[in-house]
């Protein structure tokens, strides 16, 4: 049916393929030659072979070959096909069952890829290949005519599809045979399947853990012994988990400072009472190995609870906060100077005479203003050796003690706040200065005299901005290392995970047969890989929001607030989130910080059921408020002011935000707390700058 092909060539081609199908090579390539062997035999321009895909019962295309290497623009355009019986010329062969003569130009959807096989010109023909009674595959030809063979070449291209119907079944068989044993031996993994999963969870969490230089431990409350401890606890506190496992129950009395240990044995009671994942954290003394005592930064949350709720599993992570705790007692020893310099006269003293105009100030205070003693006489000095950028507070302040509605004191004179200013003196050196003022009043109310003292607390001020530079640092090591395990949880574990639960998924499709208790177990550990997925991920977002470095502040503070309401069930309006554009890295993670701190006190302590978001940028910079619907801070029924202090969260809120040069506010009433962060344009222009 096929051409001029001549019987000689037609039978010398059915020989060369009995010897091909011997021969030990990939299937693709036989294909390829036996196509080669086809298009010579039977004088073919190019034959293709299609070969159905017992999995999904398509046309999928296997090779092509020509006695000249023109098969080669075929081949291309044929591989972005595969068809359904029916479906395209080859398709058709396959549904039909028979021979069929393709137009000289066919308008099928297929036709680019006769034009690729024409090369201007030939006729189309398509014969079904048969192994044990099926249709296995298509071959496609191409010739230079539309003629037919005559009966003994039909004859030896029919011998020639036989063999490569029979080279397809073979191919198939072993390929059905693989997969066999293949899903064999998953089925005997599979018995153990749920403790190598537990077993390889344990070792990418240990690994995760080992690499952190915080301190990491787990308590399980059951056995009463720490069952975990990462190499940062021999480094911060010089045990090994073996020293802590002997340790027992006295793990607390053994390492805990007597002072602190009422605090910690307090800690499973208020972990009880949380909720979630929610940490609690806690400053304590914790004795070395070799006997030092260490501060440090601990912070606990419920790995496992019971079926009551019950913790049964803590984990804690301790930070070494040693160094930041001797900034605090420097601080607080330059304070005890202060003290006893005042108490040793050495406090400047200044006193102005109203109905005189005369100044008198005293060499200590003189020296701290910049004058030599002399040259203090006049209002307009004293205003003239402020700081400019402190000039108008300072005198805001003067002013303010002078307001007749300024609330005074039992002996009727007005006692102002003392105020902190920086002064220049006559080397142009800045000296911060303390200032406390009272204004001194007669019998009938008027304003006589006003009296003050002055320190230099410049030493003060220098210890501050230490401890705020190490309290910058400290922070911003904590982010990195939060972004930093929060990458390795995505990219590392999460994704092996996620292999998993495909890995378990392919292994139910490819195993219809297995046993009922086989395909519960197969079920119940894709649904662990599934949990443990979805636990990490929420996991390694609460540590460090991808989103915070792709698309900023706004993007992550929306997703951030819908995954909360969903946690949490508090509902949180953010219709307020306005689109703000990127901002400098630091400011972004700061204004993030305060909004998860936020939200975290709305749902431990508001007892309010929704909250909501407001986000602004100006021409005075961005301006972040959360509030929330509760009952606000206990107040005094005396006075009239909160009563509670702020925790730990406020306080790291704030310290973020006065190191970018931004400020915290706080404000309470009956109807909830408002938490407003405010970053001016100037810090935003200057970390541009830096940036």
């Amino acid at each position: 049916m096929i051409g001029t092909a001549r019987n000689e060539q037609s039978f010398e081609a059915l020989a060369a393929l009995g010897a091909l199908w011997s021969r030990d090579a990939p299937f693709a390539a036989t294909a390829a030659e036996a196509m080669s062997l086809l298009a010579a035999g039977f004088e073919w321009v190019v034959a293709g072979l299609w070969v159905v895909d017992a999995a999904s019962e398509r046309l999928r295309f296997v090779a092509a070959g020509s006695a000249r290497g023109e098969h080669a623009a075929y081949a291309a355009a044929s591989r972005r096909w595969s068809f359904a019986p029916g479906e395209g010329f080859p398709g058709q062969v396959w549904s039909r069952r028979a021979t069929l003569d393709g137009p000289r130009l066919p308008a099928a959807s297929d036709a680019s890829r006769f034009a690729a096989a024409r090369g201007g010109g030939g006729a189309l023909v398509g014969r079904p290949v048969y192994a044990s009674g099926a249709v296995v595959g298509v071959v496609e030809c191409f010739a230079a005519g539309p003629t037919l063979g005559d009966e003994r070449s039909e004859r030896a291209l029919a011998g020639a599809l036989g063999q490569i119907g029979q080279f397809i079944a073979r191919n198939q068989s072993e390929r059905r045979l693989r997969a066999s044993e293949t899903r064999g031996a998953t089925l005997l993994a599979s018995m153990s399947r749920t403790e190598d999963d537990l077993r390889e969870s344990h070792r990418f969490i240990a690994s995760i853990a080992e690499v952190s230089p915080v301190a990491l431990y787990v308590f399980d409350r059951e056995s009463r012994h720490t069952i975990f401890a990462n190499r940062g606890v021999t480094s911060i506190l010089g045990y090994t988990l073996a020293d802590l496992q002997r340790m027992g129950e006295s793990l607390v009395s053994s390492l805990v400072h007597p002072d602190d240990q009422d605090r910690c044995a307090a800690m499973p009671a208020r972990l009880a009472a949380t909720a979630g994942d929610a940490v609690e954290s806690i400053e304590l003394r914790v004795r070395r190995a070799d006997g030092a005592w260490r501060w440090v930064m601990s912070h606990a949350a419920v790995l496992r609870r019971d079926a009551t709720g019950a913790p049964c599993q803590v984990v804690c992570a301790a930070l070494d906060i040693t160094d930041r705790k001797q900034a605090e007692l420097d601080l607080q020893a330059i304070r005890q100077r202060y003290a006893l310099a005042t108490s040793a006269a050495r406090v400047g003293v200044w006193d102005i005479d109203l109905v005189r105009g005369s100044v008198s100030i005293d060499p200590p205070a003189s020296l701290m203003l910049g004058f030599d003693g002399e040259g203090y006489r006049r209002h307009e000095d004293w205003v003239d050796r402020i700081h400019p950028a402190d000039r108008a507070m300072a005198l805001s302040h003067e002013q303010a003690i002078f307001d007749p509605d300024t609330p005074r004191g039992a002996d009727g004179n007005t006692p102002g706040p003392e105020i902190e200013y920086r002064v220049i003196d006559r080397d142009g050196k800045t000296h911060w200065i303390a200032d406390r003022a009272t204004v001194v009043r007669d019998g009938d109310g008027l304003a006589v005299r006003i009296v003050g003292t002055i320190t230099d607390i410049s030493e003060r001020k220098r210890g501050e901005d230490a401890l705020r530079r190490l309290t910058g640092q400290l922070l911003s090591a904590q982010d990195d290392e939060r972004r930093r395990i929060a990458r390795e949880l995505h990219d590392g574990t999460a994704q092996d995970l996620a292999a998993i639960g495909v890995d378990l998924l392919r292994l139910d499709r490819l195993a219809p047969d297995l046993p009922d208790e086989a395909r519960s177990i197969l079920r119940a550990t894709q649904d662990h890989a599934q949990r443990a997925l979805t636990d990490l991920r929420v996991l390694a977002f609460l540590l460090h929001p991808p989103l915070l470095d792709l698309v900023g502040l706004t993007a992550a503070i929306r997703w951030y607030a819908e995954g909360f309401a969903a946690r949490s069930g508090i509902a949180v309006e953010i219709d307020g989130v306005a689109e703000i554009g990127r901002l400098p890295s630091d400011v972004e993670t700061a204004l993030y910080r305060v909004v998860q701190e936020s939200l975290a006190n709305v749902q431990r302590h508001s007892g309010g059921d929704c909250a909501a978001i407001r986000l602004e940028r100006g021409v005075d910079g961005v301006m972040l408020d959360v509030r929330d619907c509760g009952r606000g801070l206990p107040t005094d029924a005396s006075s009239g002011r909160n009563e509670a202090r702020p925790g730990v969260g406020i306080a790291s809120m704030r310290q973020r935000l006065q190191r970018l040069g931004g400020r915290l506010e706080l404000h309470s009433c009956a109807a909830g707390v408002t938490v407003v962060a405010r970053v001016p344009a100037a810090v935003l222009a200057a970390e541009e700058r830096e940036r």
